[in-house]
């Protein structure tokens, strides 16, 4: 919710996202609700610079654009 709330207010300008392919307990919790992730697939608002995989798990590195 905290990252959401920045990311709606415009005060991130940096979003860090490590991801894994297996979910750990139960169903899991989304790091991003929905419009917060539709910021980010936004071209207009931010930027993919980083994309890699660390063993099994992915990081991905998002700028806001201004």
């Amino acid at each position: 919710r905290l990252a959401a709330s920045l990311m709606a207010g415009g005060f991130a300008d940096e979003i860090v996202l490590l991801t894994s392919a297996r979910v750990l307990g139960g169903q899991g919790i989304a790091a991003l609700d929905p419009a917060s992730r539709a910021l980010l697939d936004n071209p207009a608002q931010f930027r993919c610079v980083d994309d890699r995989m660390l063993g099994l798990d992915r990081l991905r590195r998002y700028e806001r654009l201004l």
